[in-house]
């Protein structure tokens, strides 16, 4: 691709960013796998399974296509009805192979980036279209009661990575206690990912990614969830 970045901004101009929520400041960690030097080397987003059992990842803020882009620019590029039938729109495929870790339930698989993919139809009335991130089928991931669970991808691939994840509490710079799930990639019993879900309202929920990148909560992903009427 030979303009990658005047490419990401025609995608963003297509997707509503009003809908982006202030975040909570947290009280500082202990630094562990993420620092200043290795921050950018590195991807970390929320995964989930849809309905037909297919790994995938919101990318509200286009943020995962940037950085696959600045990382592999050699993509081709598909519009219209050629990216889909039905929701067209656009969709990129990656000319090379690139390996993904995903984690669900403290299981981890390997897996690949399939195609990135922004509709221009929705079935869902008075929604924001966003951009997904779709990747290959995992054999002994793909069950129905897997639709919906919420994990974690983690580029570039690593066969050292172990992650483990629990239920934790993180405190507030205004000391408001807050529970999500926290993610250990090198198993140093120290968190290195915190997530979490704020409800909006009956129709709409707001989930927070923040990284800890030398010992600072840094909000570095974000997703609207909202419900289909």
């Amino acid at each position: 691709m030979a303009n990658p970045e005047g490419f990401i901004q025609s995608q963003k101009k297509k997707v509503d960013q009003t809908w982006i929520r202030e975040n909570p400041t947290l009280k500082p960690t202990k630094s562990s796998f993420f620092n200043k030097n290795n921050e950018h080397l590195y991807f970390v987003g929320i995964a989930q399974i849809s309905g037909e059992n297919r790994p995938f990842s919101w990318d509200d803020d286009l943020s995962f296509l940037q950085y696959l882009l600045n990382a592999n620019p050699q993509t081709t590029i598909t519009g219209g009805k050629a990216a889909d039938d039905y929701f067209k729109g656009t969709k990129v495929r990656w000319n090379n192979t690139v390996d993904a870790l995903l984690v669900f339930d403290n299981q981890n698989y390997k897996t690949a980036v399939d195609y990135w993919h922004l509709g221009e139809v929705t079935e869902c009335a008075e929604t924001i279209i966003f951009p997904n991130l779709f990747f290959t089928n995992v054999s002994n991931l793909s069950t129905s009661e897997n639709t919906g669970i919420q994990g974690l991808v983690l580029l570039p691939y690593s066969a050292s990575f172990k992650v483990k994840s629990s239920e934790v509490k993180v405190i507030t710079q205004q000391n408001q206690t807050i529970s999500g799930m926290g993610y250990d990639i090198d198993n140093d019993v120290v968190w290195d990912v915190f997530i979490y879900v704020e409800e909006i309202d009956e129709s709409a929920s707001y989930t927070r990614l923040y990284r800890n990148i030398s010992g600072q909560w840094i909000c570095t992903g974000v997703h609207l969830d909202q419900e289909c009427v």
